[in-house]
């Protein structure tokens, strides 16, 4: 249910609120019935005149704000509220008219008492330029990568039919296919890609999707790491605050947030996911740049990302998720989104000015090759989406 109304302000800006109510379902304290949150949200946008109902639903991705709210439904009541308030602003505020968001989130329309209660009142401002929107040559890029991508699925889909046991192997380091460039590029971001994976034995859309982004990084060395030779870097590395707080987890993308970070911070370079697809040569994104952030479906993205060593905002990022850790219960765990990834990386990145961003289809798109099936052949299951838990039991 949702109710939407507009009207001309005195300083030219228009006051629209939207409000919803969901049936979510029953929170880790109450299982007996569902409960009713109502989230209410109020925007400022960016308007020389006041918009028209109809012209407000084109605005705002409504059904976009909703996808986020069942998102993260399944946190605890302790976090929830908070959570999801500050998710819901930071989408709101990812729409370009969109100058101001206050979201407020409530349980039965009352306060609850104690741990329970249920309601918090966000309010945040948009303080940066949000990236330019990808040009038609992006655009063609991404779509060229997507299709190749399908015909690295078929194929892998009847070659593995024949050789369902095969494997390729991905080296730790790869040279430069091209011809050197010097170590670093103007900005001061090392010509270095780092990827991880639990196993350097893909299956075939993997490697060739690793191939692929060779050949978009040609004068670029790659870098590969292990499960078993990420734990030693961080240990061997990292103080041992960020020790301590590596060693509570346990899920394979919390690590995997966790280590791209402070790999980034202690030696800089690119860091990109297995299933991440560059989509044009990646200098053209990285030159005359110290740190570069992608802007994908209309948010911050962690999946890609590049940096000069050292660079302060990957101290403060990766400060953040070891405090993130440090602070989060094991036995009331909020999504790994919020404690190492994309979420809390809007966290940092809220109130920031004069940073530059990225669309990622100019740079770099998700699962254009490789899917679940393939990347996690021999690990069924083993996505972080299908066990939520990211943190060791408490001895």
């Amino acid at each position: 249910m949702s109710k939407r109304r507009g009207g001309r302000a005195r300083d030219g800006l228009e006051i629209s609120e939207l409000r919803v109510s969901t049936r979510l379902g029953a929170f880790a304290e109450e299982r007996q019935t569902p409960q009713i949150v109502g989230v209410d949200v109020r925007l400022r946008i960016d308007a020389s005149d006041a918009i028209r109902t109809d012209e407000l639903r084109r605005t705002v991705d409504w059904a976009h704000l909703a996808e986020r709210m069942r998102r993260v439904a399944g946190a605890r009541p302790r976090i929830l509220a908070e959570t999801l308030a500050a998710d819901l602003c930071a989408v709101a505020l990812s729409e370009e008219r969109v100058a101001a968001a206050e979201v407020t989130v409530s349980k039965n329309g009352e306060r609850l008492p104690d741990a329970s209660a249920l309601r918090a009142t966000v309010r945040r401002e948009r303080t940066r330029s949000l990236p330019p929107f990808p040009s038609p040559g992006m655009r063609a890029a991404a779509t060229f990568a997507r299709a190749q991508g399908s015909l690295a699925k078929a194929a892998g889909s009847l070659f593995h039919a024949i050789s369902p046991s095969r494997r390729f192997h991905i080296p730790p380091v790869a040279p430069p296919t091209g011809p050197s460039r010097g170590t670093a590029l103007p900005g001061g971001i090392p010509r270095i890609v780092w990827i991880t994976n639990f196993t350097d034995a893909v299956t075939l859309p993997v490697w060739l999707n690793y191939v692929r982004n060779r050949c978009m990084a040609r004068s670029f060395e790659f870098r590969f790491t292990d499960d078993a030779a990420m734990d030693a870097y961080v240990r061997s590395n990292a103080p041992a605050r960020a020790v301590a707080a590596w060693n509570r987890l346990e899920n394979g993308a919390a690590r995997a947030d966790f280590w791209r970070v402070f790999t980034l911070l202690r030696e800089g370079g690119v860091y990109v996911d297995m299933d991440g697809t560059f989509t044009r040569r990646i200098e053209r994104t990285l030159e005359n740049r110290d740190v570069v952030l992608l802007w994908d479906r209309r948010r911050f993205s962690n999946f890609f990302m590049a940096a000069a060593p050292g660079h302060p905002l990957l101290a403060e990022f990766f400060d953040a998720i070891v405090e993130n850790v440090e602070k989060t219960r094991q036995d009331a765990q909020p999504p790994v989104f919020y404690v190492t990834g994309p979420g809390a990386l809007e966290t940092v990145l809220d109130g920031k000015t004069g940073l530059a961003f990225s669309p990622h289809l100019g740079c770099c798109v998700q699962g254009a090759f490789t899917n679940e099936r393939f990347q996690y052949v021999d690990r069924p299951g083993s996505k972080w989406t299908r066990n939520p838990s990211f943190l060791k039991p408490e001895t």
